[in-house]
């Protein structure tokens, strides 16, 4: 009996940390000046980005647990009728939220570096890490 509570718990415990890893070290966000970026998954990467002017809608969400430990997700909403895209196991969620908000209503910059054009936008910005 002894034994097979013991491998139980450690069954349990390979399966949190596995859970914990993927989640930690395998999900980034980014929010670039014009898109947010999401990039899944080390060993079949699977990659997102959705344009800023496509987003309609943001919100955070926060449970029980998430109040005390401030980790919730935030929910990009782009169309009308669509599912939204959500963002799990952010930090902060409030936060960025309205920072997506905000690069939402934010125009563009124009850019003038050597080689552009009048009226070229600039290109994507170093990107911020969103955990």
């Amino acid at each position: 009996m002894q034994w097979t509570v013991w491998g139980l718990t450690i069954a349990v415990w390979l399966v949190q940390t596995t859970r914990w890893w993927r989640r930690v070290f395998g999900i980034n966000y980014r929010l670039t000046t014009r898109r947010l970026r999401i990039d899944m998954g080390h060993w079949r990467p699977r990659h997102c980005a959705v344009d800023l002017v496509a987003i309609t809608h943001v919100e955070a969400r926060l449970d029980r647990l998430g109040r005390w430990t401030k980790v919730g997700r935030v929910m990009v909403h782009t169309a009308p009728g669509s599912a939204p895209i959500v963002l799990e196991g952010v930090r902060y969620p409030e936060h960025v939220a309205a920072r997506i908000r905000a690069m939402c209503q934010t125009p563009p910059r124009q850019f003038m570096g050597r080689g552009a054009g009048v009226g070229q936008t600039e290109p994507d910005a170093p990107a911020r890490d969103l955990r």
